[in-house]
């Protein structure tokens, strides 16, 4: 004698099947959406990258530029004077942070360069800027 009959089984593993395909789509559909959430981030950093306005340089010193990294919060490794320019050093820079910090450095001051590195993938910057 058989516990379960042949129709019920084929009901219990259609359905089971059809559970298991509505969490596939339903984690799928999630992960479609954290995707396009960062690209468009993503695009929104690059797109203030691009825009932010050039402003005229000063002979700033060591305080304002501190004053500046302050300001965005942005821990400050060192600052060094390499002959005529400053080369500041600052560590967990946040992506969301880097544009307006880098608009309000061309404000003040002519970037001579940038360099900005993300080794944990996270967006959170080393930053090294040598400016003038």
């Amino acid at each position: 004698m058989r516990i379960l009959s042949r129709r019920i089984l084929y009901l219990i593993s259609a359905g089971l099947s059809l559970l298991l395909a509505f969490l596939i789509l339903d984690s799928a559909l999630r992960a479609k959406d954290k995707v396009t959430s960062e690209y468009f981030a993503h695009k929104e950093f690059l797109f203030l990258l691009k825009n932010a306005e050039r402003g005229k340089s000063s002979s700033g010193g060591e305080d304002d530029i501190r004053r500046i990294f302050g300001k965005h919060r942005v821990k400050v490794k060192s600052v060094s004077r390499v002959g005529t320019d400053l080369e500041v050093k600052a560590v967990d820079v946040s992506w969301r942070k880097l544009p307006a910090l880098i608009r309000d450095l061309e404000k003040d001051f002519n970037i001579v360069s940038l360099s900005a590195v993300d080794n944990t993938g996270r967006g959170v910057f080393s930053l090294r800027v040598v400016i003038r």
